[in-house]
């Protein structure tokens, strides 16, 4: 079945009044972290004792990496398996590989040179927040993203397996070519989908409660 050209479905029923939940989701980010094992200032890098560091490239659990001050240095090329913090007001323009039961918590921008492979991993975009990947974006395992802030890729995205999406009110994600939803995604803001097919189906659960525009087909797969 499919519905052609330019969907554009604004449901506002059962839409929550409050802006950090959609449908039983909270936003319940962490936050900055309360201290950083390696932070990145206009100075450079240093530890959590202040000395001077090169680029952390192994961030293990329980560590944690705070972005200060634009930056785009290669972070993490051997493991990246905890948090990333990227302050407001801050640009982070570099490249990690994959993170893998990491937790992202973006209040600057995130705006990655290659794309990252995300396993197991928790983000969360705030209302200060943009995250833009140049490809597919195709979040593995129980990742769960959440978006109060805005989130663009410039491919295609995929929400599969276990992985869920997760649109506040105010939130916005767009997509530059087509979308596989057979995971849930919950949109209580904006999606836009600007060229290509979106496809929903199998165990896939989208449930729109605000704004979802799709420029081309929606494909609904048994």
């Amino acid at each position: 079945m499919k519905t052609k050209l330019l969907f554009g479905l604004l449901l506002l029923l059962g839409m929550s009044a409050k802006a950090q939940t959609c449908n039983s989701n909270t936003f319940n980010s962490p936050g900055a972290p309360s201290s950083c094992t390696y932070t990145y200032t206009s100075s450079g890098w240093e530890n959590a004792s202040g000395t001077p560091i090169a680029a952390p490239q192994s961030i293990e659990p329980g560590e944690s990496v705070c972005i200060m001050a634009n930056n785009s240095d290669t972070i993490g090329s051997s493991k990246f398996k905890g948090t990333l913090y990227i302050s407001s007001g801050v640009s982070f323009t570099g490249e990690i590989d994959s993170f893998t039961d990491a937790t992202l918590v973006i209040q600057g921008t995130a705006d990655f040179s290659t794309n990252p492979s995300i396993n197991d991993s928790d983000v969360y975009i705030h209302s200060s927040g943009f995250m833009q990947v140049p490809g597919q974006l195709q979040p593995n395992g129980t990742s769960m993203i959440h978006v109060v802030g805005e989130m663009e890729t410039l491919a295609d995205l995929n929400v599969t397996g276990q992985a869920e999406m997760v649109v506040y009110d105010g939130g916005k994600v767009t997509v530059a070519n087509g979308a596989q939803i057979s995971n849930d995604v919950s949109n209580c803001g904006l999606i836009l989908v600007e060229a290509g097919e979106v496809h929903t189906g199998g165990g896939s659960s989208l449930i729109n409660l605000c704004s979802l525009y799709i420029y081309e087909d929606l494909v609904l797969d048994g």
